[in-house]
């Protein structure tokens, strides 16, 4: 039996629109582990994942929102 490990959602996870486009933003922690992960999904369905995870929560949204200052949400929709 495949055993999920438990997972801590963010508060700062939600729905981002920038320019025109709706991402979700998904920022969470998988129990046993130190940092978070950010992913972004796309009205799509799209999923842009970064490889690393953040030291915390907050570091994982500055990401996303450094991301969408330089490169605009359609990084996102590519």
């Amino acid at each position: 039996m495949v055993e999920h490990p438990e997972i801590t959602i963010s508060m700062l996870s939600g729905y981002e629109t920038h320019d025109g486009l709706s991402v979700r933003v998904e920022i969470f922690q998988v129990s046993g582990t130190d940092g978070w992960w950010l992913e972004v999904i796309d009205t799509n369905g799209r999923l842009t994942c970064w490889d690393a995870p953040f030291a915390s929560e907050k570091d994982a949204y500055i990401e996303f929102c450094a991301t969408v200052v330089v490169e605009g949400m359609k990084e996102f929709t590519k």
